[in-house]
């Protein structure tokens, strides 16, 4: 909190700011609000954000971002900046405690200079978890959904060395970032959605099911 604090009163140091999810824009607006500001201080930065969902986030406070990747992922991100002038920007990527640090690589193979900063933590639902093991265990489910390599860790974790109920019901991943960390741990991903949000996984489901019919 006081890193994010002393990032958002000194924004003019930077020139960029890049939400990769709602829950990072939530964050950072809670502590704007808790600092008697709004979305003014944002007044000549330019935004990026990856996915709708963040998006949407970014236009229920007023602020329409100033890039989105085509493609919801990392790669899709820097595939877009390259084709802008960023060696020397700065930028700032407020994140979750758990964030991988191929962003702020790829950026900075770029010559940006980049501050990430962890804005909001991703624990694990222990209970929930430990539903979907019993539910696994006792055959009542067909298809796990995984929407961030975090779920897949988690899960993954509560079954320890023997994930071999988790192969015996159909994977479906939300990208191909998922899907990796699916794969690293031993799972074979049947399904990965080519739209990479949850109506795209959704209809990446259906598909699959109705071809199997």
């Amino acid at each position: 909190t006081r890193e994010l604090d002393q990032a958002i009163s000194n924004l003019i140091q930077y020139q960029w700011v890049v939400f990769t999810s709602s829950n990072g824009v939530e964050a950072v607006f809670e502590r704007l609000y808790a600092s008697k500001l709004d979305s003014r201080v944002l007044h000549g930065l330019k935004i990026g954000a990856i996915g709708p969902a963040t998006g949407k986030a970014l236009e229920q406070r007023g602020i329409t971002a100033d890039y989105y990747p085509a493609v919801y992922t990392t790669e899709g991100l820097i595939a877009g900046f390259q084709s802008w002038n960023i060696a020397g920007q700065r930028f700032l990527l407020p994140r979750t405690d758990i964030a991988d640090e191929e962003l702020a690589k790829r950026l900075t193979g770029l010559g940006a200079l980049v501050q990430e900063i962890a804005v909001y933590r991703t624990s694990p639902n222990i209970e929930a978890i430990a539903k979907a093991k019993e539910m696994l265990l006792s055959n009542q489910l067909d298809v796990i959904t995984f929407t961030s390599s975090s779920t897949v860790s988690n899960l993954v974790t509560a079954f320890g060395t023997d994930s071999a109920p988790l192969n015996r019901v159909k994977i479906a991943c939300i990208g191909p970032k998922t899907a990796e960390t699916a794969i690293k741990t031993g799972l074979k991903p049947d399904i990965v959605a080519s739209e990479h949000t949850i109506p795209g996984l959704v209809n990446a489901l259906e598909e699959y099911f109705r071809k199997a019919v």
